[in-house]
């Protein structure tokens, strides 16, 4: 019911833009279809030979080969007031050999922005994805569209049954002169499962953030936030954020910060022993961020997060993050890497905090004019924290599901595209994953290969009057 009334305003706040407008200068449409075939070596990401006790028997790896028929449709509205896009995928998987687990899978997206005043804009975004492949909400930073607004989850259930996350945010931004700002922000997310053993969740929250720079070149940032989350099976979670930012710009690419992130994550579950989840997390760091005139930027901090529980063991660890982009005219390059803690809240399989170490390089190169090459490689380690029993820790009635173990996961992959018109393209995709874990269960190795065909008939009009033929005067 949550989800119906959160698609209920998101439909409404898409009508609401494209109503601001309504007396829009362009209109674009791209009608498409995609045909694409798959198929996958482990298709329930299992381990190589496990036998869960004595008298099961031995489990391996299922392969299997998938088609999918996707129509879709990117629509993009341009007003004097008011800009949209929406993206849109709808398609029916069909498995060879495992045809129960046919599924339909939706992904959409939309993205809004309506001029309230000169120097007041409202902004709306949502995302929709509802799928039974386990890879397909799967986001490392290296792959991450940089504009989405769904959480990261590194972590992979091995199990093929459909589930939906669905993700909402309206944001205000007021701006008072071309460097100083204020924004806030309001999101909704919720993820369903149709696997009994699966958790769901419906989270609610609230950010702000303040941007104050002088003439000299002296400034920062202030933010605060709250997230209130509602699991199904496991103990809600609130999670109350704050970040203070101080920085100098040394020249119009250059910029050097400190900054002071404070987190309290207050949950309710409990470990074996009672002990329960509730812990601070300290987090000071520097940095710079330099862009190249040239086409290309770097961000780098450094420094150290120390996680205090009210009972159980802290853990601390360094932090860092390095985010490099080079382009040129016919390559581009982007490389990460990161180390820290990680909340793990809102992922599949973990319910627990970890600290973790990934990397990441992407790799593309325009061939011609009409194929283009692209290449990636991922890496990440997690080492979830271990509680300790406390004997005067508080009772609870709710366990702590812990459902992922330590472990390290790369993954590698090649696209090679053949685009020889601008409404038809051919791709052919191959990837790797390989997870090494302390528990057999977590392990496995999978490989994929596709193909896919997509066309599309892009179109412009001139408004919307002009595309549904209505007169604009009786």
């Amino acid at each position: 019911m949550g989800n119906l009334r959160m698609r209920y305003r998101s439909v409404t706040a898409l009508l609401s833009l494209a109503a601001l407008a309504g007396s829009a200068q362009e209109l674009r449409l791209e009608p498409r279809l995609s045909l694409s075939y798959e198929h996958s070596d482990n298709l329930y990401l299992a381990p190589e030979t496990f036998q869960p006790s004595e008298d099961a028997p031995v489990q391996t790896p299922i392969s299997d080969s998938t088609l999918v028929i996707t129509p879709g449709i990117v629509a993009e509205l341009t007003g004097q007031r008011a800009r949209l896009s929406l993206v849109y995928d709808f398609g029916h998987t069909h498995y060879n050999d495992n045809s129960e687990l046919d599924a339909w899978r939706h992904d959409a997206r939309f993205v809004g922005e309506a001029d309230l005043t000169p120097d007041t804009v409202l902004m709306l975004r949502g995302e929709f994805l509802r799928t039974e492949d386990p890879l397909a909400g799967l986001q490392y930073e290296v792959n991450r569209d940089p504009e989405s607004i769904t959480d990261p989850d590194p972590t992979a259930a091995s199990l093929r049954e459909p589930y939906t996350i669905h993700t909402a945010a309206a944001g205000l931004t007021h701006t008072f002169n071309d460097s100083d700002s204020i924004y806030a922000e309001y999101s909704h997310s919720t993820r369903d499962e149709e696997a009994a053993t699966a958790d769901e969740y419906s989270r609610d929250g609230i950010l702000s953030r303040f941007t104050y720079w002088n003439d000299s070149g002296w400034g920062g940032e202030l933010e605060g936030g709250l997230n209130r989350s509602d699991f199904e099976l496991g103990a809600d979670v609130d999670t109350w954020s704050a970040r203070a930012k101080a920085g100098k710009k040394l020249t119009r690419t250059t910029e050097v910060f400190g900054q002071y992130s404070h987190e309290f994550v207050e949950n309710g579950a409990t470990d074996s022993g009672g002990s329960d989840s509730t812990y601070h997390v300290l987090n000071p760091e520097a940095g710079l961020t330099y862009t190249s005139p040239r086409g290309g930027s770097l961000a780098a901090s450094a420094g150290f997060f120390q996680r205090d529980r009210d009972h159980g063991t802290d853990t601390s660890g360094f932090s860092g993050n390095l985010q490099l982009t080079r382009q040129s005219e016919r390559s581009a390059i982007s490389l990460y890497a990161a180390t820290g803690h990680d909340d793990s809240i809102y992922s599949r399989e973990s319910s627990e905090a970890s600290t973790f170490h990934e990397a990441g390089v992407r790799l593309g190169y325009n061939v011609s004019q009409a194929v283009n090459l692209s290449l990636f490689t991922s890496y990440r380690q997690d080492d979830y924290d271990e509680s300790e029993d406390v004997d005067d820790a508080p009772e609870t009635e709710t366990p702590l599901i812990r459902t992922r173990g330590d472990g390290d996961t790369l993954g590698a992959g090649i696209t090679l595209a053949y685009q020889p018109r601008s409404w038809c393209s051919l791709q052919l995709n191959y990837g790797f994953r390989d997870r090494t874990a302390d528990r057999p269960e977590d392990e496995y190795q999978e490989n994929r290969a596709s193909i896919m065909l997509r066309i599309s008939a892009p179109y412009r009009v001139g408004s919307i009057s002009d595309a549904l033929d209505v007169p604009t005067e009786l």
